[in-house]
């Protein structure tokens, strides 16, 4: 086992020590002794948000959110290609999900784009919109847009 780093203060963490004559485990501990005493169950977050800054706590709580949204949209994303069978409706591409594009058979029917706005919204109204399209390559979709191809 690796030596372990206290999350607080970087200070190697024992994997054994006695306290009050008995032995303990330190294996599982985050933090060591010094910032968190044996027994004193006061592992909160390592950053003592008291000390930032207005802006900086609203800068850090801003860059949670992206990543959350970052994670929500691919998820969405990879729900609705596998709702849509995961290839091109013409030619059957599946290598690259960034490849592939839902094309709205109607475009009147179109309430929002899935790839630009349908990513924020709930599943229930993804998959309404998602019941409109078809799920096709980039290059299918260019070539069905431009009215070279047709979809049956």
């Amino acid at each position: 086992m690796g030596k372990r780093e206290c999350r607080k203060c970087s200070a190697i963490i024992p994997t054994w020590t006695t306290i009050d004559g008995k032995r303990k485990s330190l294996q599982n501990r985050k933090f060591c002794l010094e910032c968190s005493p044996y027994g004193a169950h006061n592992t909160k977050p390592v950053l003592d948000v008291s000390d930032l800054t207005l802006e900086a706590r609203q800068a850090r709580r801003r860059a949670q959110l992206v990543r959350a949204t970052q994670r929500r949209r691919e998820k969405v994303m990879k729900m609705a290609i596998d709702y849509k069978g995961g290839a091109c409706l013409l030619c059957g591409y599946n290598k690259c999900s960034r490849a592939l594009e839902f094309h709205h058979i109607n475009p009147e029917e179109k309430l929002f784009s899935i790839s630009r706005d349908g990513n924020t919204r709930s599943w229930e109204k993804v998959k309404a919109e998602l019941d409109k399209c078809v799920l096709l390559c980039a290059n299918c979709h260019r070539e069905v847009e431009a009215g070279v191809t047709f979809i049956d």
